[in-house]
């Protein structure tokens, strides 16, 4: 206890006016903010990774960049890492289609997972830091895992539909020991046990019930927070997890992100099927199908567009192929 009453001490320890007036020669002055907070005695400042990595995160919908990601794994990525590696640099990419545990999966942790990663590429990377291969899907839309308790019983109040109502109190539980309280959602086991079961039959069974009650709550939830929170609260309830990834890889590397424009020629013309839906929303309603290309075009025509250098985007055509089989001879580009 002695050392953290020190410690806290020292953290708080304010400048006094003996420190300006010893700063005779101005130097003070023109130190930037981390060095100043360094000098005072500060024990908090995060300062910039001097590692010499260069760590990548990939983020895409993952079933419309197979080959992409493939290609890169096996031809792109070790040329890169000996490239780094003549230059005293150590390359990692991290790729969330491998490495994700089914407990995450069942807790519903992968997003959370995922931002931390970002995060840590922005803090670790000396040299890019985030690369999303967005190209004519959307992505799963889905909503917090935890949900501050008065928000959430607001959202509740204004559904209308009993059974969704219930859905929701079936999955969400009030925490009380959070401040402020919280709802939290239950893992999936808790309510479909055969979700992490080895059983391939049962575990697909159970896996499909929660894909249709999850759909329902997040319909629920999204179509509540559109009426009665502002745009920016509501917001989370309505955008999909690769944007989610988009905005936090951007929001403070944009000068390191980079997006690879994949455009696909003549898609747009195609019937729908187990193929396009691959590549593109083609599943669902009408007004959901209508909600996800509006959602698709702001974010890249506004938030990546919008944000980040011409330099950092790059654009490469591709023919449509029956079943799914495009040729990406364009990787080149990376």
């Amino acid at each position: 206890m002695g050392c953290g009453a020190s410690i806290c001490h020292v953290i708080n320890k304010p400048k006094t006016k003996s420190d300006t007036r010893k700063d005779k020669t101005g130097i003070y002055r023109k130190l930037d903010k981390k060095t100043k907070k360094i000098l005072k005695g500060y024990l908090d400042v995060d300062l910039p990774s001097t590692d010499k990595i260069v760590r990548i995160f990939t983020s895409s919908t993952f079933t419309d960049t197979e080959h992409e990601r493939n290609y890169l794994m096996e031809n792109t990525y070790p040329r890169l890492k000996e490239f780094c590696k003549n230059r005293g640099y150590e390359f990692q990419i991290v790729d969330m289609r491998w490495g994700v545990r089914e407990e995450a999966v069942d807790d519903h942790m992968t997003t959370a997972l995922c931002l931390k990663e970002i995060d840590l590429c922005n803090k670790l990377s000396t040299g890019p830091s985030f690369v999303t291969f967005l190209s004519h899907k959307y992505g799963c839309r889905d909503f917090p895992r935890e949900i501050d308790a008065k928000e959430y019983e607001l959202l509740l109040s204004k559904i209308k539909l009993e059974e969704r109502k219930n859905l929701l109190n079936k999955w969400f539980i009030r925490d009380d020991n959070s401040v402020p309280p919280t709802y939290v959602l239950q893992p999936i086991s808790s309510h479909l046990p055969d979700f992490i079961l080895p059983d391939v039959d049962k575990k697909k069974q159970a896996k499909d019930t929660w894909d249709g009650e999850r759909e329902n709550m997040r319909e629920a939830l999204a179509a509540s927070a559109k009426q009665n929170l502002k745009k920016s609260a509501a917001r989370k309830y309505l955008r999909s997890v690769t944007e989610a990834e988009i905005d936090r890889g951007i929001l403070n590397g944009s000068q390191r992100a980079f997006w690879f424009d994949r455009q696909i020629q003549n898609i747009d013309i195609k019937k729908p099927g187990d193929i396009l839906k691959r590549f593109q929303e083609c599943d669902g309603s009408k007004k959901y199908l209508e909600e996800s290309r509006t959602l698709l075009k702001n974010l890249r025509n506004k938030t990546l567009k919008g944000k980040l250098q011409k330099g950092n985007i790059r654009v490469y055509q591709i023919t449509w192929a029956e079943h799914g089989k495009m040729k990406i001879s364009c990787v080149c580009l990376f």
